[in-house]
């Protein structure tokens, strides 16, 4: 096994840890999200966790800001970029909300395959995505710690 899938087994193992003294006696899910730079293996711990543990995962990345176009996306500085990279509003209506309440959630992901439009903003896919319910709601992406309930 290679040395990275060692550390992200560990980092798995600590999260698991913490998440049983979170979730001992707890009735409403835990929200934990994973957040890292590119590359970082967060999808690898959050698959993890899932094979451990009844979680349910919410990719980020679904919810990247389709609605905002490519030239706008030069004007903004740095720390807008973080700010309007992901439709929030729709990461928390779509999918936090339900699955926070123990209903099941179900939004239309970004879809990367469907390239700019006309206008400059991206599609979101035609598909659906649902998940059910869980103890534990994994948020995973980069810039998955901003999100403010």
């Amino acid at each position: 096994m290679a040395q990275s899938t060692h550390r992200m087994a560990d980092a798995a193992q600590t999260i698991l840890v913490e998440i049983a003294r979170r979730t001992d006696h707890r009735q409403a899910p835990l929200l934990i999200a994973l957040d890292g730079g590119s590359g970082a293996g967060k999808s690898t711990v959050a698959a993890m966790l899932g094979q451990n543990i009844h979680a349910v995962v919410v990719p980020l990345d679904d919810f990247f800001a389709a609605r905002i176009p490519d030239w706008q996306w030069e004007a903004f500085a740095i720390p807008e970029r973080a700010e309007h990279v992901f439709d929030w509003r729709r990461v928390r209506t779509d999918a936090l909300e339900p699955l926070l309440a123990n209903r099941s959630a179900r939004w239309y992901p970004f879809d990367f395959a469907a390239g700019l439009r006309p206008d400059g903003t991206y599609a979101l896919s035609t598909h659906s995505v649902e998940r059910q319910p869980a103890p534990v709601i994994v948020l995973g992406g980069t810039y998955s710690g901003l999100l403010r309930r």
